[in-house]
């Protein structure tokens, strides 16, 4: 049947338009193909990005949790030099 049809367009159309069909429906699935694979690169950027997010909540979370462990080393240091300098004071007077 397709050779029917192709054999009734060539036989009726001059072979110019013939060949102008055939690019425009190549160039339309070249574009309707472009547009697919533009839609996976996206899906697929946004995908990526996420992950990228996820892993900075997460790396942020322990760097939350380091600085809460270095302020509470801190305050303890502090503590100790305090109690060293009352130490010294107390020694200094006697």
């Amino acid at each position: 049947m397709s050779t029917e049809l192709i054999e009734l367009l060539l036989e009726y159309l001059p072979g110019s338009i013939g060949v102008i069909i055939i690019v425009s429906s190549a160039g339309i699935m070249g574009l309707f193909k472009s547009v697919a694979l533009g839609k996976k690169s996206y899906d697929s950027t946004l995908d990526s990005l996420e992950r990228q997010i996820s892993v900075f909540q997460n790396e942020a979370s322990l760097l939350r949790k380091h600085n809460k462990d270095l302020e509470i080393t801190i305050d303890c240091y502090r503590t100790q030099v305090n109690e060293l300098k009352n130490r010294l004071r107390k020694e200094k007077t006697k």
